[in-house]
């Protein structure tokens, strides 16, 4: 195994068993009859939290699979480039709006999630910026070598 895979894989793991203790603590309170407005709050930021993690990680997957998929020139690939740094963007618009929302309501917790969302997708935006700069300085490098030909 790749150094890669065990550290996705350890955070892959860690992340379900976080998961799974949240979820067996609910279950263990509301099995016991110990439904109060804060085990209600629990739950419904574990659900908001399950849906979003989960939106954000098939649309990173099926982003990924398009490109892997397509045989592509360098300006196709700018394009998509171009694209998903769009996309990006307005990901972290929409969770700085969270950001604002949960900070005027106090709801710390909110705000945390909000902002790791924004680093994540800010993250993942500047690799994006990053792989599209560098497409085109070796497009620049081969029209230079094809030139000098």
């Amino acid at each position: 195994m790749k150094k890669n895979e065990i550290l996705t894989n350890f955070l892959i793991g860690g992340c379900i068993g976080k998961t799974l203790m949240e979820i067996s603590g609910i279950i263990t309170n509301v099995v016991i009859g110990n439904m109060n407005n804060e085990l209600l709050a629990q739950l419904k930021s574990l659900l908001i939290i399950f849906l979003i993690g989960g939106i954000c990680f098939s649309a990173a997957k099926f982003s990924v699979k398009k490109i892997e998929k397509k045989d592509m020139g360098s300006k196709d690939r700018q394009k998509l480039l171009k694209k998903q740094m769009l996309i990006t963007a307005g990901s972290i618009l929409f969770f700085c709006i969270f950001i604002v929302i949960y900070t005027m309501q106090k709801n710390y917790i909110g705000i945390i999630l909000a902002l790791s969302f924004s680093v994540v997708f800010s993250l993942w935006g500047y690799a994006f910026l990053l792989s599209y700069i560098n497409l085109k300085n070796n497009m620049v490098m081969i029209k230079k070598v094809l030139n000098k030909n």
